[in-house]
């Protein structure tokens, strides 16, 4: 209901209050800019934190408050000219209202299917704050990644919620499939509550792994018919090192994934059959997973880290690439210059 008021007031404000301070760009974009006066100058060389909310009629588009807001510099040089028009002089605080024709906006093509030409769109951009600083803003945006990622994987189970009741049919099928192989090979096993099943070889120890946890992995997958089709523990697919799973980003990995480790410990070992629909879905994967394949991945959780301890593990991923990619662009100069010929006596 609150979402609902606040577009409301959103649209009322631009179409109906002080139309005279509606000014139209040389484009055709019609903005307006709601100040008081009192906040910040907002200058070039600071960093601002903008909120941002897109919509087409009363379609939402794009909603940052519904994740973050987004951080960048503020650089009036860089801007494109309409920007550079409707930014030069706001303050903290302050509100933009922008309104222009999806025939303009997509003018080079791809104009999105519920688009019509003549219809509008309209953008706000709410100024939150402004640093002088880049540390400054990054301390800003640090302490919104936790916010940030709980809104996320709520929204994403939201969304799974839907997937899996817009998929009933296919999961059903799929439940007797697995529930007959398990039945057949007389395995024990539990249903996790999206609808894959997990069989514990080894329970392991401590609390079972949730959304603050990164799981490290080996596994094997494969199909029902025991055709291997990835593995890292078997140095022929070529990645013979433990997969780190942060569990909280859900779709980081495949439902299935997520759904099974949920189940597991730091030392658990186990099986999980995954039916299609958590896995690869309609479009299957490559040549060995087919569509609305079901799956089994041997799955054994021989670390569980933290969140800091996994990003600075990327970090020092990132570190040795960027050192390797050092190394190579040195290699790559040497051999251009021991190519070049000599400079020619005079």
């Amino acid at each position: 209901m609150k979402q609902l008021f606040y577009l409301f007031i959103t649209g009322l404000i631009f179409l109906c209050s002080c139309t005279e301070s509606t000014k139209k760009f040389t484009d055709g974009t019609e903005y307006k800019i709601i100040s008081d006066g009192k906040g910040q100058k907002i200058v070039s060389g600071n960093f601002v934190e903008v909120e941002i909310l897109k919509k087409y009629k009363d379609s939402v588009l794009y909603d940052s408050r519904e994740i973050m807001p987004q951080f960048g510099p503020y650089d009036t040089a860089q801007f494109p000219p309409l920007f550079k028009e409707i930014f030069k002089n706001i303050r903290v605080g302050d509100s933009v209202f922008t309104r222009n024709r999806v025939d303009s906006i997509y003018k080079s093509g791809n104009m999105p299917p519920f688009a019509k030409k003549g219809e509008y769109e309209i953008t706000t951009y709410k100024f939150v704050n402004a640093y002088t600083t880049k540390e400054q803003t990054d301390s800003a945006y640090t302490k919104w990644i936790p916010i940030a990622k709980a809104r996320a994987t709520k929204k994403m189970a939201e969304q799974i919620q839907k997937d899996l009741k817009a998929n009933e049919p296919q999961l059903k099928a799929d439940d007797k499939i697995l529930s007959d192989y398990i039945a057949a090979h007389k395995l024990s096993a539990t249903k996790a509550p999206w609808g894959t099943y997990v069989v514990i070889t080894n329970p392991g120890t401590g609390e079972n792994l949730n959304d603050s946890s990164v799981a490290v992995v080996n596994y094997t997958g494969r199909t029902l018919a025991d055709t291997v089709f990835d593995s890292n523990t078997d140095p022929k697919f070529g990645h013979k090192e433990p997969y780190s799973v942060d569990m909280s980003q859900v779709g980081g990995v495949i439902l299935g994934w997520t759904d099974g480790l949920r189940q597991m410990k730091k030392g658990s070992k186990g099986k999980f059959f995954i039916p299609s629909s958590l896995g690869y879905g309609k479009t299957g994967s490559g040549e060995k997973i087919k569509a609305n394949e079901n799956l089994i991945f041997d799955i054994e959780v021989v670390d569980v880290i933290t969140q800091a301890q996994y990003q600075a593990q990327q970090m020092e991923v990132q570190r040795k690439q960027m050192e390797m990619q050092q190394k190579m662009q040195q290699m790559q100069q040497q051999q251009q210059n021991q190519q070049q010929p000599p400079p020619q006596q005079k």
